[in-house]
């Protein structure tokens, strides 16, 4: 049962990786490191990713333990969500490496990300609202579900055409109505309003915030002050929410049910334009979520997403300096050293625990210099890595190990191999990171445009879909005078086991579950980039960008050879070294046969003082996901009494629904 309570908060957004510069590592640190090494604070937390940084905010500014929050990447906080620079001559260009579409931060909101931020005290940073996002698609008539109604004009002989539109959170019925037809129009808003009618999905799916779980058997006294969201969900509700989207929509308009939205629809390419416009629409919006179609997306996180784009007043988010992410990774960084006790240490790479007594009390690591260093904790560790990097840190803790403690973690290794193997891995990602001159010529209106390279193939297939950000559009002092800055990326759609054999066999994963790396300071490791073959296979693969950023800049490809231009390109592998992401992947998968993965929960390694956090456990991909395990895994070292107080003060002060 609790484990279907937890499943029913599955937000998902967006992200991406990322190719920063290099400069001097750096560390973030307040007092005297040695100290540290032989003395305990109240927490670690490995990994400043969003999740670990959430962990460590709510440790130290809610709950006023002292926490060492260790970041193996030697110059960036915020793992895939960072922030980075290239510069030439003309100065600097800023680039977001990971997410820039967000959504519910410039206000109170039933963001877990925001929730955060108020909760702790911690101040947001000034948001521009702004309203959606533009969308090109590409196939016939048939293939896009445009209507009679619709004039296209003359399309070339094969039938095929490009199609752009308003993906906006004001009016987005009338986009469709314009683009694809009036029926297209009516189904949507009847889809929608089903969806957004009281306590139907998108209450359910925002029903209960994170702060009312832990990662123990108490989270029955927690979840206590929810018990009328929870019998208000109820059972029924609560399978559709931890199904598949897909079977909501099937249910709306496929089925025979008194639901049902379409008279005599048709499940097959024989259905009405509008059903065909409407299944293209969310399959494209649960693919921009999970990396998967609806008929392998939660509906939860669907559910929520569309509350968050079409309720009245929504919009959508970019802090007004400094780029999409990194004035948050730094407001949470500043806020956690505020605590006086905390510190943040970059370019420390932990590679066991310290046991004792059965129970994990601190870690072993290599920090900047190459020389080990261990740090000790009174309540506990918070991993907030990728389950696939686990193995390797149990196995080498074992190996430091003796007598029954050593018996007992092979036991805890079986598991976490057991748990990385079941855990289904998505697609990887090419990307591009542009700097190029403006003029007259270029007038863009729209910060971020999706591009649907071809609707007659699934959203899904290899390289189909395309995510374009120009983050310059709102923010001029990300680039010089006269460049826009632009990110483009396939979106989890590329495949790791084309680029791995260009890796030296010590780089290669040492198993489909176990993909650690042999060297812990894997950031500079990338001797396959002077590969002739390497080299051909990028520019190859890169190519769909170019294509894609076309229907923005139609002389991008021009623009790239000036001078002062900058262009970076980035493959699986890039991925998987700079952010450490095992296989290059972009998060959580599901089986080929449309099961919706369970996904991991904080204390399932079933070592005391040890607990999981990140995107491979609940609930998964995307900034509110992750920023939900943070919290989780936060209140799952605290007591309950605590957390109780939290809460009736959350709620109080309508920070908490």
């Amino acid at each position: 049962m609790l484990r279907l309570l937890l499943l029913l908060l599955g937000k998902v957004l967006v992200s991406s990786f990322s190719t920063p510069s290099f400069s001097t590592p750096s560390i973030y640190h307040r007092g005297d490191l040695s100290a540290l090494s032989s003395s305990a604070t109240d927490a670690i937390v490995v990994g400043s990713g969003v999740g670990g940084l959430t962990a460590s905010l709510l440790l130290t500014s809610l709950y006023d333990r002292s926490t060492l929050l260790l970041e193996s990447h030697p110059t960036s906080l915020g793992g895939v969500a960072h922030t980075f620079a290239i510069a030439n001559r003309r100065g600097q260009f800023i680039f977001d490496a990971g997410p820039s579409l967000l959504t519910g931060l410039s206000k109170p909101s039933l963001n877990p990300l925001r929730q955060a931020f108020d909760m702790s005290g911690t101040t947001m940073p000034e948001m521009i609202e702004y309203d959606g996002w533009q969308i090109h698609s590409f196939g016939t008539r048939e293939e896009q579900g445009v209507g009679a109604d619709v004039d296209v004009g003359s399309a070339p002989q094969d039938g095929k055409f490009w199609l752009s539109y308003k993906m906006s959170t004001s009016d987005f019925s009338s986009s469709v109505h314009q683009a694809f037809g009036r029926e297209a129009a009516e189904l949507f808003t009847s889809f929608t309003s089903t969806i957004l009618s009281k306590n139907n999905l998108y209450d359910a799916s925002g029903g209960i915030p994170p702060f009312a779980l832990r990662g123990d058997k108490l989270a029955f006294v927690t979840l206590a002050s929810y018990y009328l969201n929870l019998l208000r969900i109820g059972p029924i509700m609560g399978n559709t929410l931890t199904g598949t989207f897909r079977a909501v929509y099937d249910r709306l308009v496929n089925s025979d049910n008194s639901d049902r939205l379409v008279e005599n629809s048709d499940n097959s390419d024989n259905s009405s334009p509008a059903e065909r416009f409407l299944r293209n629409h969310f399959d494209y919006l649960s693919f921009a979520l999970s990396g998967y179609d609806m008929a392998r997306t939660q509906a939860a996180p669907v559910a929520y997403m569309v509350g968050d784009l079409h309720l009245p007043g929504a919009n959508i988010n970019f802090p007004t300096s400094g780029g999409a992410i990194g004035p948050i990774i730094d407001a949470m960084a500043e806020k956690i050293e505020q605590h006086g006790e905390s510190t943040i240490i970059k370019g420390t790479t932990v590679t066991s625990l310290i046991m004792e007594g059965g129970r994990c009390v601190g870690v072993n690591a290599v920090d900047v210099r190459g020389e080990m260093v261990s740090y000790r904790s009174e309540g506990g560790v918070i991993l907030n890595v990728p389950i696939w990097s686990v193995p390797a840190i149990i196995r080498a803790t074992i190996n430091e190990t003796a007598g029954d403690e050593k018996r007992a973690l092979n036991e805890k290794l079986v598991n976490a191999l057991f748990l990385a193997k079941t855990s289904k891995r998505s697609g990887s990602f090419v990307h591009v990171y542009i700097g190029v001159p403006v003029d007259d010529d270029i007038d863009i209106e729209e910060i971020h445009h999706s591009v649907i390279m071809d609707w007659g193939k699934p959203i899904d297939a290899k390289q189909n879909m395309v995510i374009i950000s120009i983050p310059t559009v709102f923010d001029s002092s990300l680039a010089p005078e006269g460049f826009h800055t632009i990110h483009a990326y396939t979106a989890a759609s590329d495949d790791f086991n084309e680029f791995a054999p260009f890796l030296k066999d010590e780089e290669r994963p040492r198993s489909s579950e176990d993909g650690e790396f042999a060297d812990n300071n894997c950031y500079k490791n990338n001797e396959y980039s002077k590969l002739d073959e390497y080299n051909a296979l990028k520019m190859k693969q890169a190519q769909v960008l170019f294509d894609a950023i076309e229907r923005v800049i139609p002389d991008i490809r021009e623009r790239v050879k000036h001078d002062d231009a900058v262009v970076e390109i980035g493959t699986p592998l890039t991925h998987r070294r700079f952010n450490r992401r095992a296989f290059g992947a972009y998060g959580p998968g599901v089986d080929e046969d449309g099961e919706v993965w369970t996904l991991l929960q904080t204390g399932d390694l079933n070592i005391p003082g040890l607990f999981l956090a990140g995107d491979s456990t609940f609930p998964g991909i995307g900034i509110p996901g992750v920023a939900s395990s943070g919290t989780i895994a936060a209140n799952s070292f605290v007591g309950v009494g605590e957390q109780l107080r939290e809460i009736k003060r959350g709620r109080k002060e309508k920070i908490l629904q």
